[in-house]
């Protein structure tokens, strides 16, 4: 493949960033049209500023040195560019710069709002063809929304990426959860069951290297609940309703009581 980018270079003065007498000394990079800038640390008068040539004047007592500066830092960028060109792959201003600058591009992480679209677009998606049920997507719509109330309570964010998760951020997911919102452990940890499978969904697509959550342990306690005698089972079912419908639902009840 053959790669037909084009590289100008211009040296320029910024006359709006003086220090004093001296403004800074700018490489201009154009890639395609597309431009960024390099600031060499290099100041200069204007006149000692060969505007026409782009080089400092040497009149200037630093004028040679500071030429020689500038000409090794376009030569690295002339090399950089050309060896990506050599190769037949593209690079923009804006890259270029930062790889003659030594600065690493870092890949854009996903945040745990992200995550919950993800999983939910996908949920709702298995919802329409019947393979899963609204009741669970709803059950995730309404974790997202109570982590991010949780995030707005707990540290005044809507959202947060998902490698600065740690395992202090759900158990105090659990302490908002029994004290803000009042509900009761096992509901509470139906919750955070759902966040730790958002989690694990990121460990799956590469988001993140592990989930933090899975030191914390999700419990369930069995609730008390009373229970009817064999004479209040009695008294319902000899009961005369008179409503066709009540009756029916009546009956049902007593079928699930034995």
């Amino acid at each position: 493949m053959i790669n037909k980018q084009k590289i100008r270079i211009v040296k320029r003065l910024d006359l709006q960033r003086c220090k004093g007498e001296n403004a800074p000394i700018y490489i201009r990079l154009f890639v395609d049209g597309k431009k960024t800038e390099i600031f060499t640390n290099q100041y200069v008068s204007v006149a000692h500023w060969d505007k026409k040539k782009q080089e400092v004047k040497l009149s200037f007592s630093k004028g040679d040195l500071i030429n020689s500066y500038l000409r090794n830092l376009i030569s690295n960028i002339e090399k950089e560019f050309y060896e990506i060109r050599a190769q037949g792959k593209s690079i923009t201003a804006a890259e270029l710069k930062n790889k003659v600058l030594g600065i690493e591009d870092k890949p854009l992480q996903k945040t745990i709002m992200e995550a919950f679209d993800y999983h939910n677009i996908k949920l709702e998606e298995q919802v329409k063809i019947g393979k899963v049920v609204p009741k669970t997507h709803t059950r995730y719509k309404i974790t997202k929304n109570k982590v991010k109330a949780f995030m707005q309570h707990q540290y005044k964010v809507d959202d947060m990426p998902l490698p600065e998760m740690r395992l202090r951020f759900v158990t105090e997911f659990e302490h908002y959860l029994l004290t803000i919102d009042k509900l009761q452990s096992n509901t509470a940890h139906k919750y955070i069951k759902n966040l730790k499978k958002i989690m694990n969904m990121s460990v799956g697509l590469d988001w993140i290297p592990s989930n933090p959550f899975n030191n914390f342990r999700c419990s369930y306690t069995s609730p008390e609940r009373e229970i009817l005698t064999q004479d209040e089972l009695n008294i319902i079912m000899k009961k005369n309703i008179g409503i066709q419908r009540l009756e029916e639902v009546r009956d049902v009840f007593i079928f699930c009581c034995y």
